[in-house]
């Protein structure tokens, strides 16, 4: 290696020496996580000859953030080939030996696994969070851990061979560390493994205990790492930061949204006050619904003490609006029973397309939906949430919103927010993310009673083109759930 010093901290020690398979490192900005990872790639690597992985979210940020630092240790030690993908080749004990350097997002990036097999593998801030530099990282999904975890093998190294041939147990390892700054959230599927320690899509006690005892849990204290630091790193770095959320995580590495000013309801919003489990009452219910690939819905029901309670959600990938019409219809009935809805949606959908003459409220028609269009303007509707979010009655916030609402309150903690450039929150441009599907179907039937509240009148949709059912029950008609008679996709205008 070139003359890079490392300072072997207490915590890092513990980490280097620890004998499970998979290792979380969780820690504010400045704490050493990168290159603690670094350092216990290259050891893995050295004791069990095998290649090594590196994955972030995008490539851009993999460029600017492992391969710098991987180089800044490591860089004589070795030759990278910027490819792409970028390949580090070892020199010295290491020769013949690789470590690949891969940008993955999403599930459908996994491919991107598709021929690695590896001894080692780091992934980098897994969950979504602020860089130093002002760039947001998007994190990964649970699927790319998956796909990762699968391509990490036990390495059959000459230390391993050498072991079994004197009849020792345990030949072989393999390793996957995970650095992150804290998990936006306790929602996030980083929280659930790591923090509860519980699998993420289920499973058997026997496999449970399994996963307990391969994972390892480690929680930097930024003070460690003080001494490697610039002078006045943490005064100058918090200088930039916008709300105490943002200190919390950045730099002190606890749980939060840390989206600071660029959370659109940072200022209304309180955990507190505004999450509530309250039971449905017998009557008529409110719909609000967003159109658009991922459409989605939002149950509310408005109460005899003036509290408006938000019963439930659903977001959809890909749906055409029939599609989507009839599973509202099925959720809505299986978690509420036969309702009548005053539905007001998106304004858009009512407006044609120039290949078809149908509006995509006459689709919806089709499943047993009549919407009526709430106001367009975002500013609007997002200062009716706010209104409702700030009033407070005899029995509480007059906004309440269940605990399986997951997205919508992800939504109000945070994660739905202003776009954010170079670390400046652009105010007035929301981005659009999953959160953002369920907020605004939110947003339209809190915008259009805060307008008949203050007597401004929301336009009047258009007339129906055929009797429709409101019922929450499915209308009779010819062919099946998802048949082209249910579906905006392919359907002759």
């Amino acid at each position: 290696m070139n003359e890079f010093r490392y300072k072997l901290l207490p915590t890092a020690e513990k980490i280097h020496t620890d004998p499970r398979e998979l290792i979380a490192v969780v820690g504010a900005w400045g704490s050493g996580k990168s290159t603690i990872a670094a350092t216990d790639l290259y050891q893995h690597c050295l004791k069990y000859q095998c290649d090594a992985l590196v994955v972030r979210d995008t490539y851009p940020a993999l460029k600017d953030s492992c391969v710098k630092k991987f180089m800044e240790i490591y860089k004589d030690a070795g030759e990278l080939t910027w490819g792409p993908p970028p390949t580090f080749r070892w020199n010295g004990q290491l020769r013949g030996r690789e470590v690949m350097f891969r940008s993955a997002e999403s599930p459908e990036d996994i491919q991107k696994f598709g021929s690695v097999e590896v001894g080692y593998a780091w992934l980098e801030e897994v969950c979504p969070g602020l860089m130093p530099s002002g760039i947001i990282s998007s994190g990964l999904a649970p699927e790319v851990l998956g796909g990762v975890l699968g391509r990490v093998r036990k390495w059959d190294a000459p230390c391993c061979r050498e072991a079994k041939a004197k009849g020792e147990v345990g030949h072989g390892h393999r390793r996957l560390l995970l650095s992150s700054l804290p998990p936006p959230s306790t929602k996030h599927w980083f929280y659930t493994l790591f923090y509860d320690r519980r699998p993420l899509f289920g499973a058997s006690e026997n496999r449970a205990a399994l996963l307990e005892n391969q994972i390892a849990f480690y929680k930097l204290d930024p003070k460690e790492n003080l001494p490697n630091l610039p002078p006045q790193y943490y005064e100058t770095q918090a200088a930039f930061l916008t709300s105490e959320d943002q200190v919390e995580r950045f730099l002190k590495g606890e749980v939060g949204s840390g989206y600071g000013q660029a959370a659109i309801y940072a200022e209304q919003w309180s955990d507190k006050d505004h999450i509530k489990a309250l039971d449905p009452l017998p009557g008529p219910m409110i719909l609000g619904l967003d159109g658009g690939l991922d459409a989605a819905a939002v149950w509310l029901q408005a109460r005899p003490d003036g509290r408006m309670a938000v019963l439930a959600e659903l977001v959809t990938h890909g749906l055409g609006l029939e599609d989507f019409g009839m599973a509202v219809l099925q959720k809505g009935g299986s978690l509420f029973g036969q309702r009548t809805y005053d539905i007001w949606a998106d304004p858009s959908i009512f407006a044609r397309s120039q290949n078809n003459a149908r509006d995509g409220a006459w689709y919806l028609g089709q499943s047993g939906l009549r919407p009526k269009p709430a106001p367009q303007d975002p500013q609007i509707r997002i200062s009716a949430v706010r209104t409702w979010l700030s009033r407070m009655g005899a029995r509480g916030a007059l906004l309440q919103i269940h605990p399986r609402c997951d997205l919508l309150i992800e939504g109000f903690r945070g994660a739905y927010h202003w776009k954010i450039v170079s670390g400046v929150p652009l105010v007035g441009r929301v981005d659009k993310n999953e959160f953002s599907h369920p907020h605004d179907a939110l947003q339209y039937p809190l915008a259009a009673l805060t307008a008949k509240m203050t007597g401004v009148r929301p336009p009047l949709p258009p007339l129906p083109s055929r009797s429709v059912d409101q019922l929450g029950q499915m209308p009779t008609t010819r062919g099946g759930f998802g048949s082209a008679r249910y579906s905006r996709r392919g359907r002759p205008g």
